[in-house]
């Protein structure tokens, strides 16, 4: 394959099998007087977001003022704990909420019986590909490829993870689904199909594929990685674990940045899959738990009870190194607000999620993690558990923000990039 796929995850495996104990990491150490201060700005920015989330419940989707408190207390907090500059970070929060207000209104409009939870799951790849854009020097904006992949997988995931479906008409879809992708001319067999094809229409209609083959290879790509990681639930080798979630990791976040940008060079593309390896392992380390339950094999859910997490984490941590470690080939003006960030917070990411499986790890290795956070492992655990009883009035944030999604937006009618202003629904 063009895209040198097999390559790139030799590469990535190739890291994590070299990684070795990370003592010389070069984070930044924090006292215990800055992580108590740390920790007051994040006990504060946690009351005000649950306050915001049970007000909007009541009274239905923040308005411009709630909206503004919101801002003003999410830079008071990452600014002084996770040392984010200021100026670039506000830059960027003027520009993500125009775009993911277009992207809501979007959704809406391409299907009306899209719950809060599928634009939800949508909008989260969407802030990523967003991200990307910046990455990679393109306007931030919604365009036809940021919808339409966006909104691809809560339809066919939700397809796929649905109990009472049985396994031939599931294995069916993914055939058609695949088909689809290669640029086979499939007629629809039912109404998920008509959603699902007329997304990858979207796709195809901003990037034709006689000119972008590179876009279709990477949607190709995932999409044989998310048929691969099935495997994953019937007691795969562990070599074939490390090596599936390097591939869907890897896939994904490739497959977002082909869609930013149409073509990526050799060197972007390799940060970009190791970005996306990094994310499904950070993910995977906090899902320990739930995979346990489900069945589904990780390099952490595979350990037998009694096994240290350390050894995993430190391999994620040498995939998150290799990533920062490749951001200089995104060379141009605009990255460097991203860049800075990633640099600054991407490795915290995996102390934020280990705080949930702290009892997992050795007494030195938790010191070395809690000794490079800005909070300690246990007010985490805390905040995220006082988040996860609040789930109810959060969710009615994001239930009244989709409520309001055919409500005119405060910059007027939202447009995709391509010009239009709204998204016909597929069928």
């Amino acid at each position: 394959m063009s895209l040198c796929l097999d390559e790139l995850r030799d590469r990535y495996v190739s890291i994590w099998r070299s990684a070795g104990y990370p003592r010389d990491v070069d984070w930044r150490v924090f006292s215990l007087g800055e992580q108590w201060e740390n920790e007051a700005h994040l006990q504060k920015f946690v009351d005000m977001l649950s306050d915001e989330a049970k007000r909007a419940r009541a009274e239905g989707a923040p308005g411009r003022e709630a909206q503004e408190r919101l801002r003003a207390e999410f830079l008071a907090f990452v600014c002084p704990t996770l040392g984010w500059d200021r100026a670039p970070l506000e830059r960027l929060l003027d520009e993500f909420p125009s775009a993911m207000n277009t992207f809501r209104l979007e959704a809406r409009r391409f299907d009306p019986s899209l719950t809060a939870a599928d634009i939800y799951q949508g909008a989260r790849n969407a802030v990523t590909m967003l991200c990307l854009q910046r990455l990679l020097g393109v306007p931030v904006t919604v365009t036809p490829a940021v919808l339409g992949y966006s909104l691809l997988y809560p339809y066919s995931d939700n397809f796929l993870d649905d109990a009472s479906i049985g396994a031939a008409a599931k294995a069916a879809f993914v055939q058609r689904f695949g088909d689809r992708l290669a640029g086979s001319a499939v007629e629809p067999a039912d109404r998920l199909e008509e959603h699902v094809f007329g997304l990858i229409a979207l796709i195809e209609g901003q990037f034709p594929r006689e000119h972008y083959p590179q876009v279709f290879d990477a949607l190709l790509a995932i999409h044989a990685a998310q048929v691969r990681s099935v495997a994953l639930f019937s007691s795969p080798s562990s070599k074939d674990v490390i090596e599936i979630t390097v591939e869907k990791g890897g896939t994904s976040v490739l497959a977002d940045g082909y869609l930013v940008a149409g073509t990526l060079t050799p060197s972007q593309a390799e940060c970009l899959y190791g970005l996306g390896v990094f994310l499904q392992l950070r993910d995977d380390l906090e899902d320990l738990a739930a995979d346990r339950r489900n069945g589904q094999s990780s390099v952490f859910s595979s350990l037998r009870w009694f096994r240290r997490l350390d050894d995993p984490t430190t391999r994620t941590l040498a995939i998150g190194r290799a990533v920062i470690d490749r951001l200089t080939v995104f060379g141009e003006p605009a990255a460097q607000a991203v860049r800075d960030l990633m640099a600054k917070s991407l490795l915290l990411t995996v102390t934020d999620a280990a705080a949930s499986t702290a009892r997992r790890f050795g007494r030195q290795y938790r010191r070395m993690l809690e000794r490079h956070s800005p909070f300690r492992l246990a007010f985490l655990l805390g905040q995220r558990r006082r988040l996860s009883a609040a789930n109810g009035s959060i969710t009615g944030l994001l239930e009244a923000w989709v409520a309001e999604a055919d409500a005119p937006s405060w910059g007027g009618e939202p447009r995709l990039a391509d010009g239009t202003t709204r998204v016909a629904c597929a069928g």
